[in-house]
């Protein structure tokens, strides 16, 4: 089984009219280039989610965040093999600072503005999950 994790870091905006979610813009798998997704990506062997995320945030954004583990997705990829992806979520205005580290190209997005780019379809549940104000604890999808 394949083992992912991704997350989505927000700016904070105390009135919650303008925040922004960190995002990539996909080169690679195949299947996500050109969309815009959370940062992210394998977990390594004998490396736990918190780790893996923690690494993969630093590596991509230069960013050393807090990351609150929220979510689990199961299921089967397009190729047939099984996969399970950790769900993460930051809320800090260091995001403001983040360092292109990668040939992916990041950016600072206005959530309500998504549906005007390509993005991977579990967004459109994800990011509003992130900004939920009952900040649900936890949340398993299997498909």
């Amino acid at each position: 089984m394949d083992k992912f994790v991704v997350g989505f870091g927000f700016t904070i905006d105390e009135e919650q009219t303008d925040s922004r979610v960190l995002l990539v813009k996909k080169n690679r798998p195949a299947w996500q280039k050109g969309r815009l997704n959370g940062i992210g990506g394998k977990i390594e062997a004998k490396e736990s989610p918190q780790a893996a995320m923690a690494r993969e945030c630093l590596e991509e954004t230069g960013l050393e965040l807090t990351w609150t583990l929220r979510g689990l997705l199961r299921g089967t990829n397009i190729d047939g093999r099984t996969f399970e992806c950790h769900l993460f979520y930051a809320y800090s205005n260091d995001l403001l600072n983040f360092q292109q580290r990668e040939d992916e190209p990041l950016g600072l997005y206005r959530p309500e503005e998504l549906s005007t780019h390509q993005i991977v379809d579990s967004l459109d549940f994800l990011i509003p999950y992130g900004l939920s104000k009952d900040r649900l604890p936890f949340m398993t999808l299997t498909y």
